[in-house]
C-alpha cells in the first residue's frame, strides 16, 4: 500500500498521524488540552526553564496551590498527548501530586445542594407581573422537570418541544456527552391546567405579543437572541433567593434526579431521563434513601404526581431501554400484553417488566439485522422511539397505555412501508445512458493523458474528500423538511432512481444527517439536499464561472453556435467513502433507519461549483488549444464558430472527447445542430438579428413572481430572495438595472435576516420603494425592453462633470465639440456637511441630470471622481438614502437618453469643482406683484437681464452662468443684443449697478431697475448726483418703506444678512430709467 502512494501522501499520511492524539479527543476536550499546554508552556518560558519534564513536574506542583486535583490530571494528560510518554519517576510523582491535592479537597469539600420538587412549590404558585419574571419562573420549572444543564437550557428551541396527551416531549439537540450531537429526547408529565403548562402557555402568549420573534424558548427580551449557559445560570440563582432557596441551575438538576429515586425510579431510568451516560456519573448526584435499598417508604410519603400517569412513565422509560438493546423486542411485548389481557384484567409494573424481559428473549432467535439496526438506533434516535408520543389519538374510551400503543403500530406500519418501497429496488448493472459515480473513473486512462493534475485525478479514481474544517462540530441530526413529507410519493420515485445508479446507498454509520427537501419550480419538483449547516464547516475557493458576460466579447464574430448539456452533471464526480457519511438523510422526521447517503456530488454543497468547474478546466483547455471558442458554464456547454464548418468540425471533436472522457450528455436538451438561433443559461441568442433576449418561459415567470409578490398582502423573505436571484440572473439583458433596480428588495431581505439563520418564513408588506421596482420590471416586460443589441454601440452628444464640495454642488455640461453648454452651482441645504461623500456626489449628478431634462435629449457620458458614486449609480445601493438618490437620477436620465458613468481623477474635474464653491449669493429676485404693478405703470418688461431659470420674470433672459433656456451668459457680453430686446427688466447685484449705469449711459438703453437704497453703498453713488439728487434719467420711481414684503430670497442669497428675509430691511426703490433721450 505505502508502495503506491506518492511522497505527498506519505506526508499527508504522517501529518496525520501526529494530529490524531489530538482529533481524537471530543472537541471540546482537545480544546481544554491545547489551552492547558499553551499555559504549561508559557510558565515554564517565563521562569528560565527548559521545556522538559522536569519542569512540567515542578509546573505541576505550583499548580497544586492553586487548582484542584482535576485540573493537575488534565494538565498531566495534556502533557502525555503531545509528548511520547513520562518517565516511571515522572509518572509516580505526578500520581503523587494529585493524590495529595485530592485528599486536601476532601477535607474541605462540602455537601452540594440539591433543590427538590416541594421546595419549588411555593415557586410555581407564585404570580409573575412581567415578562421576565414568567421566563425566570419556566426555567427553574422545565430545569428542574426535565433535568437540564444551563447548557441545554440556553440552547432549546420552540421547536424543540412537543406536547401530546399529557406529556412533554423536550428535545435536546446535543447533550454535553453527545459527542456525536444525535441528541436526545425526554419526556415528562405536563398535563392540561399543570403548573408547568401554564407557565408555558403564559409564555408564549409574551412572546406572541414581542416585535421581533425569537426562534429560542428561553431568549434576551431586548433583542430576541437566545441567552446563554452563564445567563441561565445566573437567572436561576437569582430566582431562588428571592424565594429564600440557596442554590444554583446543578441544584435544579441534582434534586429533581433524587427527586425521581424517592418515587422509585430505578437509576437506568434516571439516567435515560438526564441523558447520564455511564453510571459513574449519576452516582455523584444520589443520596442514599430506603427506596434506594429495597425498602418501601411510610404510608405517609405519597409519589408526587398522579398515580397512572408515574406508572406510565416508568413503563415507557422501560419501553426505551428495551428499544436502546433490540427494537424488535417491543413487537413481542404487544402480543405478550394481548395473552396477559385474556388471563387478567389488572397489570402492574412488575408485570410489564416481567413481559419485556419475556419479550427480548423471544427476540434474540430473530434475524441478526435487527442487531445491526439495534446499534444504529444507540446513536440515531428510530422513529419509534422519537414519534411514539406525537400519535393520533386513538378511541375516546381507550386508556393511555392503549392509544400509545396504537400509535406505535401506525408508525412501525408506516416506517415498513417506506423500507419495502426502497427495497423494490437493489443496484445492479446500470443502463447505458445513466449516470453512476464510476463513470468518470472507468475512463481514467483518458484523464491520464490529458491532464497531469494529480488531485484532479485523484478525485476522479477514488474520490472526493470533502475539506471540513476540523475544529468545526457536527451539525445535529434533522429529519424530512415538510415539502418533502407532503411529497412522499415522488422522494421515493427519486430515491430509489439514484439507488439503481448508485448515487444513493444505504449509509450504515453516518456522521451528518441533514434534511431533505422537495422545491417546485413551477410544475416541476425537484429533490434536494439541505448542507446549509453543514457548509459552514467549509471554505469555498474563489473563482470566476464563466457565463454570459464571458461569452459576450466573442458574439461579434460568430454566426453559428451549438449547446450541449451533460445529464445530471453532478452524479459524475464521486465523493469518497469517508466523506460521503458526511452526506446521509433520512425518510423520517425526526431521522430514524433506514439512512441513506450520497455517493456522488450533490447539489447544495457549498464547494461543488468549483471542484465541478476545475475538473473539467483540462478537457475545455483541450479544445481551445484546438481553436474551439467553447464556453462551459457547470455541465452546460456552448460552443460558437464564424462558419458551419467550423462549427460542425468543433462539434465531431466536443462530442468523440465527452465519450471517451466517460461523460454521459443529455441528448434530449442538447443542440448539435450548428445555427443562428440558440438558446443558453435561459438566454435566446440570435446572431443573425445580433440580439439576445429572454426566452418566453423565462419571461412568463418573471411576470408570475411580480404577481405573486403584487397579490400578497404580506409577501415572504423567501419570496423576495427569490425575486431578487431571479433578477440578478438577468445582467446580460437588463444590465446594471437587473442589480439597480432590486435594492429596494435586497435591503428589506437583509433588515430582516440579520442575525438569524432561518428566517425565510418572516413576512412584511411591501414597501413604496419595493412596488416602484415591481411596476418598472412589470413595464419593461409590457414594453418588450427585455432584450439587447449584440453590437450596440454608446456615441454620447454630451458629456457632464459633476463635483461635491463641503458647501455645495457643481456641474459642467458640454457639447461633442467641447463647448460648455451649461454651468451649475447649488448651496447644499441643512445638515449637508454632515453627509456623507457618496451621497454629496449623487446629490450633484441628481441636480444635474434633473436640470438638463427639461431640454436636452441625447447620449451622455457622465464623469465624477468619486468612485463610490460611480458604484452606486450603475448597480444601486443597499442604503436607503443613497439608493433613492441613485433612483431619481435613473428617472430622469429615461428622458434624457442613454447614460454611462465613469471615474475621472480628481485633477481632470477641476471645472465641476470650481463650479460646487462658485455660488451666487445674489440670486434674490423681486416679489411677482411688484413686478405686475411696473408693468402696469410703466409698460410690458421684454427681457430680465439678471435671472436664472429658477427666478426669471420673462420668457427671454441672460443668466450668469450657461444654463437650460438663456440668451447668453454675463449679460455685458451681449448689451447689443440684450438692447435690442425692448424694456429690460434689471435685477442686478447692487454691486453691478455702477457698471449698468454706465453702459446703459453709452448704449442710451431704457428698463425698470429694482434695487435696495443702501446710501454707504457704491451702488447708491450711482444713482445721484453731486448734489445727493437722483440723477434725471430716472423718470419715475417708487420707494418702499423699510420691512416690506417685496423679496423673493434665492438659496444663496439665504445665506447673507440683508436680502434673507422676504422683508426689505432698507428701503427698496423700483425706477424707470430711460437713457434714450
Amino acid at each position: 500500500m505505502l508502495n503506491s502512494l506518492g511522497p505527498g501522501n506519505l506526508v499527508k499520511a504522517i501529518e496525520f498521524l501526529a494530529r490524531a492524539a489530538l482529533e481524537g479527543k471530543a472537541p471540546s476536550t482537545a480544546r481544554d488540552y491545547l489551552k492547558e499546554n499553551a499555559a504549561r508552556r508559557r510558565w515554564i518560558q517565563n521562569n528560565g526553564l527548559p521545556l522538559n519534564e522536569t519542569s512540567t513536574l515542578i509546573y505541576l506542583a505550583s499548580r497544586s496551590e492553586l487548582v484542584g486535583g482535576g485540573s493537575l490530571a488534565k494538565i498531566v494528560a495534556s502533557f502525555k498527548m503531545s509528548n511520547t510518554e513520562m518517565s516511571k519517576v515522572g509518572r509516580q510523582l505526578a500520581a503523587d501530586v494529585i493524590r495529595a491535592t485530592r485528599r486536601k479537597e476532601v477535607q474541605k469539600r462540602q455537601q452540594p445542594k440539591a433543590v427538590s420538587w416541594s421546595e419549588l412549590q411555593v415557586v410555581a404558585g407564585t404570580k409573575s407581573n412581567d415578562e421576565k419574571g414568567e421566563r425566570d419562573t419556566l426555567i427553574l420549572l422545565l430545569s428542574h422537570q426535565a433535568l437540564l444543564r444551563a447548557e441545554e437550557a440556553a440552547n432549546l428551541k420552540w421547536s424543540d418541544l412537543t406536547q401530546t396527551n399529557g406529556i412533554l416531549e423536550i428535545r435536546v439537540r446535543k447533550a454535553k456527552n453527545d459527542q456525536q450531537a444525535l441528541g436526545r429526547s425526554t419526556f415528562i408529565p405536563c398535563s392540561d391546567g399543570s403548573d408547568l403548562d401554564c407557565r408555558l402557555k403564559r409564555w408564549k402568549v409574551c412572546e406572541s405579543l414581542r416585535s421581533r420573534k425569537s426562534e429560542y424558548l428561553f431568549s434576551n427580551l431586548n433583542n430576541g437572541a437566545g441567552l446563554s449557559a452563564s445567563a441561565i445560570s445566573s437567572i436561576v440563582k437569582k430566582k431562588l433567593m428571592e424565594f429564600g432557596i440557596d442554590g444554583t441551575h446543578h441544584s435544579l438538576r441534582r434534586g429533581a434526579a433524587n427527586d425521581l429515586q424517592r418515587l422509585g425510579f430505578s437509576k437506568e431510568e434516571i439516567k435515560a431521563r438526564g441523558r447520564w451516560r455511564s453510571d459513574a456519573g449519576l452516582e455523584r448526584y444520589l443520596v442514599d434513601t430506603p427506596e434506594a435499598q429495597g425498602i418501601s417508604a411510610g404510608a405517609e410519603e405519597k409519589e408526587d404526581g398522579p398515580p397512572v400517569l408515574i406508572r406510565h412513565l416508568k413503563r415507557r422509560n422501560q419501553e426505551l431501554l428495551l428499544l436502546d438493546k433490540d427494537p424488535s423486542a417491543l413487537k413481542n411485548v404487544e402480543k405478550l400484553r394481548a395473552i396477559a389481557a385474556v388471563t387478567s384484567s389488572e397489570g402492574s409494573n412488575a408485570g410489564d417488566a416481567k413481559l419485556m424481559a419475556l419479550a427480548q428473549i423471544m427476540s434474540q432467535g430473530g434475524d441478526n439485522r435487527n442487531q445491526r439496526s439495534g446499534a444504529r438506533r444507540q446513536w440515531f434516535p428510530a422513529a419509534e422511539e422519537a414519534m411514539e408520543v406525537k400519535g393520533h389519538l386513538g378511541k375516546k374510551d381507550s386508556s393511555m397505555e392503549a392509544r400509545l400503543l396504537e400509535t406505535f403500530r401506525n408508525v412501525l406500519k408506516s416506517n415498513a412501508s417506506v423500507a419495502a418501497k426502497l427495497d423494490t429496488i437493489v443496484p445492479s448493472a446500470v443502463e447505458p445512458g445513466k449516470v453512476y459515480p464510476n463513470r468518470l473513473s472507468e475512463h481514467i486512462q483518458f484523464w491520464c493523458e490529458l491532464t497531469g493534475e494529480r488531485w484532479i485525478l485523484e478525485v476522479i479514481k477514488n474520490g472526493y474528500e470533502i475539506p471540513l474544517d476540523k475544529h468545526f462540530p457536527l451539525p445535529a441530526p434533522e429529519g424530512m423538511r415538510k415539502m418533502a413529507k407532503n411529497n412522499m410519493n415522488f422522494v421515493i420515485t427519486e430515491i430509489n432512481k439514484l439507488r439503481e445508479t448508485g448515487v444513493v446507498s444505504v449509509a450504515e454509520s453516518p456522521m451528518v444527517v441533514s434534511p431533505l427537501h422537495v422545491a417546485r419550480n413551477g410544475e416541476k419538483l425537484r429533490l434536494i439536499l439541505d448542507l446549509s449547516k453543514l457548509n459552514k464547516g467549509l471554505s469555498p475557493a474563489r473563482f470566476r464561472q464563466e457565463d454570459w458576460k464571458t461569452v459576450w466579447p466573442f458574439l461579434s464574430e460568430a454566426c453559428y453556435a451549438a449547446t450541449f448539456d451533460f445529464r445530471s452533471g453532478y452524479h459524475h464526480v464521486k465523493i469518497s467513502e469517508a466523506s460521503s457519511d458526511l452526506l446521509a438523510f433520512s425518510l423520517s422526521d425526526p431521522p430514524s433507519s433506514p439512512f441513506l447517503k450520497f455517493n456522488a456530488l450533490p447539489f447544495g454543497l457549498s464547494t461543488a461549483p468549483w471542484l465541478f468547474t476545475k475538473i473539467f478546466r483540462p478537457l475545455v483547455g483541450r479544445w481551445r488549444a484546438a481553436g474551439i471558442n467553447i464556453f462551459l458554464y457547470l455541465d452546460d456547454g456552448l460552443i460558437l464558430a464564424k462558419t458551419r464548418e467550423e462549427a460542425e468540425r468543433a462539434v465531431i471533436m466536443v462530442r468523440e472527447d465527452l465519450k471517451a472522457a466517460g461523460v454521459c450528455v443529455a441528448e434530449d436538451k442538447s443542440n448539435w445542430e450548428p445555427s443562428a438561433q440558440f438558446t443558453w443559461l435561459g438566454i435566446r441568442g440570435d446572431l443573425t438579428e445580433r440580439t439576445v433576449r429572454l426566452t418566453e418561459k423565462r419571461e412568463n415567470s418573471l411576470r408570475d413572481q411580480i404577481s405573486l409578490l403584487k397579490r400578497s398582502r404580506a409577501p415572504s423573505v423567501l419570496d423576495r430572495q427569490k425575486m431578487c436571484g431571479y433578477l440578478s440572473s438577468l445582467t446580460i439583458v437588463a444590465g446594471h438595472e437587473a442589480i439597480g433596480r432590486q435594492r429596494q428588495m435586497a435591503s428589506v431581505i437583509a433588515e430582516e435576516t440579520v442575525g438569524l439563520g432561518r428566517a425565510g418564513s418572516i413576512r412584511r408588506q411591501l414597501s413604496e420603494g419595493e412596488i416602484s421596482e415591481l411596476d418598472f420590471w412589470e413595464e419593461k416586460l409590457e414594453s418588450g425592453g427585455m432584450i439587447r443589441d449584440m453590437e450596440e454601440e454608446f456615441e454620447p452628444q454630451w458629456f457632464l462633470f459633476t463635483d461635491a464640495s463641503a458647501e455645495g454642488l457643481g456641474a459642467v455640461l458640454k457639447n461633442g465639440s467641447g463647448q460648455t453648454v451649461m454651468k451649475m452651482s447649488e448651496l447644499g441645504g441643512t445638515g449637508f456637511q454632515n453627509e456623507s461623500s457618496a451621497l454629496r456626489e449623487l446629490r450633484a449628478v441628481q441636480m444635474a441630470v434633473e436640470r438638463m431634462a427639461s431640454w436636452k435629449r441625447g447620449a451622455v457620458l457622465i464623469h465624477t471622481d468619486s468612485q463610490a458614486a460611480v458604484i452606486i449609480l450603475r448597480k444601486g445601493s443597499m442604503r436607503r438614502t443613497l439608493q433613492i438618490v441613485a433612483e431619481r437620477v435613473w428617472e430622469s436620465l429615461r428622458s434624457i437618453g442613454q447614460a454611462k458613468f465613469i471615474w475621472i481623477p480628481r485633477e481632470q474635474n477641476k471645472e465641476a469643482d470650481e463650479a460646487s464653491r462658485d455660488f451666487d449669493y445674489d440670486d434674490w429676485a423681486v416679489q411677482n406683484w411688484a413686478f405686475e404693478w411696473a408693468q402696469k405703470r410703466w409698460g410690458e418688461v421684454k427681457c430680465d437681464w439678471f435671472a436664472d431659470e429658477q427666478n426669471t420674470k420673462t420668457e427671454l433672459f441672460f443668466s450668469r452662468l450657461p444654463e437650460p433656456g438663456t440668451l447668453g451668459a454675463d449679460v455685458f457680453e451681449h448689451v447689443d443684443k440684450a438692447g435690442a430686446i425692448g424694456l429690460a427688466w434689471w435685477v442686478p447685484p447692487p454691486a453691478l449697478i455702477p457698471r449698468l449705469m454706465r453702459v446703459a449711459r453709452q448704449k442710451k438703453l431704457r428698463g425698470i431697475l429694482a434695487t435696495p437704497l443702501w446710501k454707504a453703498h457704491p451702488s447708491y453713488q450711482a444713482l445721484v448726483n453731486e448734489r445727493g439728487e437722483f440723477i434725471p434719467e430716472i423718470r419715475d420711481s417708487r420707494i418702499f418703506k423699510v420691512n416690506t414684503k417685496i423679496i423673493s430670497p434665492g438659496r444663496g442669497s439665504q445665506r447673507g444678512e440683508r436680502m434673507a428675509s422676504e422683508f426689505c430691511r432698507s428701503p427698496f426703490m423700483l425706477a424707470i430709467i430711460d437713457f434714450s433721450f
